[in-house]
């Protein structure tokens, strides 16, 4: 397959990210030969999630990690189940836009605790073979735009995303 005609659409339960998968159905809706992957990040653990007992106790610690383990199942097994509306929009939307069933793909992706969110999104994109990453942005005027103490990961995908296409949904 070409991988000019692979898409994958960065989500979550935003505006901004409806807004991303409406311009893509726009875009190629009716087109043959796309493949489109929804790709959702779940949120990080939360650091009581990551903790790690001292190995004092080796039994005491066992229970501990059991119990984390079942903490982060249960962690992604809500996250799972939050996006699964998230998807059935998305996948609504692109049929609407005649983009078979068949040619959406679905990701739920479970980052680590060493990269950031831009970087999981491109390493996604290249897994798959994406060509295109298309991520919607929320608007920020003014003063708030000015306070934003971190750069938005459309622009992180923008700035890291060498030999792939990035469009920016506003």
């Amino acid at each position: 397959m070409d991988a000019s005609k692979r898409i994958l659409i960065a989500m979550d339960d935003s505006d901004a990210s409806n807004r991303a998968v409406v311009y893509t159905a726009r875009m190629i809706g009716g087109k043959k030969g796309f493949r489109i992957r929804l790709f959702h990040v779940l949120a990080p653990l939360p650091p009581k999630l990551m903790e790690f007992e001292s190995a004092q106790e080796p039994k005491r610690d066992r229970r501990g990690d059991a119990k984390r383990e079942e903490a982060h199942a249960q962690w992604i097994a809500q996250g799972k189940k939050a996006a699964q509306p998230v998807f059935a929009r998305a996948k609504s939307i692109l049929r609407k836009a005649r983009i078979p069933a068949h040619a959406v793909e679905t990701e739920l992706f479970t980052p680590g605790t060493d990269q950031d969110l831009a970087t999981h999104i491109l390493e996604g994109a290249r897994v798959s073979q994406c060509n295109t990453i298309v991520v919607g942005r929320a608007s920020f005027f003014g003063l708030r735009e000015i306070l934003q103490q971190h750069a938005h990961v459309a622009d992180e995908l923008i700035r890291k995303a060498q030999g792939l296409s990035v469009w920016v949904v506003e």
